[in-house]
């Protein structure tokens, strides 16, 4: 489940790389982006963009932002 999540993430314009893990029974999205940046409303358009495309219970309920991401 976790990698058709990060495979919708990754489609997102401007999210270079994912990884979608569970934590105390939540989905949290971990994303680096092209070139580093984070526009202000950016957790709410992703939230819009993954969840025409999957169901409810594969949304993220956290995003993370990272410089990097660990290999």
């Amino acid at each position: 489940m976790h990698f058709q999540i990060e495979a919708k993430l990754v489609e997102f314009n401007g999210v270079e790389s994912g990884a979608v893990i569970v934590k105390d029974d939540q989905l949290v999205a971990h994303l680096k982006m092209k070139n580093n940046s984070v526009q202000k409303d950016l957790k709410e358009s992703l939230r819009e963009f993954i969840s025409v495309q999957l169901p409810d219970y594969m949304i993220p309920n956290h995003f993370v932002f990272h410089q990097n991401l660990p290999l």
